[in-house]
């Protein structure tokens, strides 16, 4: 009995699953509907705003995500949410200096253990797409 149910359970979670995990991030400061890039370099606002997550990587108990970012030597960090499980909502504002548009900035969800953090799902952001003069406002899919 207890074979079968280990068996359906990945069964189960792929059912949970049809959503695809995405990560929500307004890039630019809504007040002055701009990102502030210049043509070749400058500063990022980047706010992350909230996630939607296929993959749990808890046994028991909620998920305690957190979001890092990397672009060149910057490492930003969002606050751990505590048992947000699958929906977390951060709404945090960061500020990142750009020295190149061709740049790729990547955005990793992880979940916060004592031990080691699991990740949860990552992407890559090409910059020279998100370049603009207006404000953006994406969801990002995420892939592990």
């Amino acid at each position: 009995m207890v074979q079968n149910l280990v068996t359906l359970v990945p069964d189960m979670k792929s059912m949970w699953q049809s959503e695809s995990a995405k990560i929500h991030m307004k890039l630019g400061d809504p007040l002055s509907k701009t990102t502030t890039l210049e043509v070749t370099k400058g500063r990022l606002v980047l706010s992350v705003i909230e996630a939607v997550l296929t993959r749990d990587t808890e046994f028991w108990g909620k998920m305690d995500p957190y979001v890092e970012i990397i672009l060149n030597n910057q490492v930003k960090y969002t606050e751990v949410k505590r048992s947000a499980g699958k929906l977390p909502k951060w709404n945090q504002k960061f500020w990142l200096d750009v020295d190149n548009k061709y740049e790729k900035c990547k955005v990793a969800v992880y979940d916060k253990d004592p031990l080691k953090s699991d990740l949860i799902g990552e992407t890559n952001i090409n910059l020279t797409a998100l370049i603009s003069d207006e404000y953006e406002d994406e969801w990002f899919p995420l892939q592990f």
